[in-house]
């Protein structure tokens, strides 16, 4: 009898516990959130320092609190900050750094989100803009090599070239990447992305044995996000900011890759313009698709690819060299027409650098500059030897090296500074803050 006695008290001990605990409501009132500052529309110019203030409070228990500056599609553009609180209100007084050069100016929030125990949320937002860090050139830099080693040099404000970073092997490729803030240099020891703040390397590529040079030619895309190396063992590899590969398109068997653009156009498509060979004497421009790597068309070309470049629309351009007469060829990509423009004799031509409607072409007899908009070709600079030719397009500049010089040209002046390098300049970096 005492047992059962016992069993019923305790049934009816557990029956009172549930129905007292059931009775218990479950909280589902949201914490309140107030943004004290900035106020709404307030105006800043990055780089900059945003200082968040404002106040959280629930009706039972805070948990947790997050703070970021979004933009109109809710991603944020700053570390967003995450802190724990307890209790049932909470002051904060945060600072987020707004210093990313790829961000354009335009309308961002500031959201605030509060959580409780309950995991119930409420979220405010303040309306900011911000404007653009300023575009600015921030170095000029000169490739040069011997036999063993490769130099990447910058001109200082004195005129003086400063020697940054010593890279093992005999250079073949480099280009400025802006937008991810480094330098790539290749050479036949190695690939490798170079920061500029103390010239560090970010990330390698390593070599490969190949049949020809391992880095045939470079190219970033439009919007420079990614990195396109066309390589001697017949493959154009992609990679992204990281260094990682991220695709790439293959040659047919025994054919080989060169020089090549990449035109991602909405109107003409997304397609590789490669200069394919399978020797010295064979070769052609081939079209592959962007998306898929498949061949498209391909038209037999005489002379070697020294440059392609894009005109407008559907038009390219084709600077090619047989024996000692430089051609430019135009071709059309939907027409698949190919059509020499000029044909200069007893010249060589190394480099090209359209400008509007301007092609500026190096030769070893000078500076030409052919005119897209008349189709009349002009010798801008006689009997003077240029190799390497960049665009500067802040000032207008272009630079122009030959051999040991680095050249300041532009159309009203002519060339109006030089400064001279120790060794053979192989290419010219121009590099920006973003």
């Amino acid at each position: 009898m005492l047992v059962t006695h016992l069993l019923k008290l305790n049934f009816i001990g557990f029956f009172f516990c549930v129905c007292f605990f059931s009775c218990q409501k479950k909280d589902n009132s949201p914490p309140d959130v107030t943004i004290n500052s900035p106020l709404n529309y307030s105006s800043y110019q990055l780089p900059t320092s945003i200082t968040i203030t404002g106040e959280i409070s629930d009706n039972r228990a805070l948990n947790e609190l997050e703070i970021s500056i979004i933009d109109d599609d809710l991603i944020p553009i700053t570390s967003t900050i995450y802190l724990d609180v307890t209790g049932k209100s909470y002051s904060f007084n945060e600072t987020i750094q707004v210093n990313n050069s790829l961000i354009s100016s335009g309308v961002f929030y500031i959201r605030v989100k509060a959580i409780d125990v309950e995991e119930n949320f409420s979220t405010s937002y303040v309306t900011i803009n911000l404007s653009e860090i300023p575009r600015e050139l921030s170095g000029i830099y000169t490739v040069t090599s011997s036999l063993v080693n490769t130099q990447l040099n910058k001109l200082d404000s004195s005129g003086i070239f400063e020697l940054k970073k010593e890279i093992t092997g005999k250079h073949q490729v480099s280009i400025a990447n802006s937008m991810y803030q480094y330098l790539f240099v290749g050479t036949d020891n190695l690939g490798e992305a170079i920061e500029t703040s103390f010239f560090t390397q970010l990330w390698e590529i390593p070599i490969i044995p190949s049949t020809y040079s391992f880095f045939q030619d470079v190219f970033l895309n439009d919007d420079g996000t990614q990195l396109n190396i066309s390589n001697g063992d017949g493959l154009i590899r992609h990679y992204n900011k990281n260094g990682l590969q991220v695709g790439g398109i293959v040659a047919p068997f025994q054919e080989w890759f060169a020089h090549f653009i990449r035109t991602e156009d909405e109107l003409f498509g997304d397609y590789y313009m490669v200069d394919t060979y399978a020797n010295i004497f064979t070769r052609w421009l081939v079209l592959f698709s962007g998306n898929s790597g498949l061949e498209y068309n391909r038209t037999a070309i005489d002379g070697e690819i020294i440059k392609i470049g894009k005109v407008n629309g559907s038009l390219y351009y084709v600077l090619t060299q047989q024996a000692n007469k430089f051609s430019l060829i135009n071709y059309d990509i939907t027409s698949h027409q190919l059509w020499v423009e000029i044909e200069v004799m007893n010249t060589f031509c190394y480099d090209a650098f359209k400008k509007n409607d301007y092609l500026y072409i190096t030769t070893n007899n000078g500076l030409y500059r052919f005119n897209y908009s008349n189709y009349q070709m002009l010798h801008l600079i006689d009997n003077f030897p240029c190799y390497n030719i960049a665009y500067e397009d802040i000032s207008g500049d272009l630079l122009i090296s030959d051999a040991q010089q680095l050249h300041f040209f532009n159309e009203q002046l002519g060339m109006y500074k030089s400064y001279a390098s120790s060794d053979s300049i192989e290419n010219i970096l121009i590099y920006y803050n973003k």
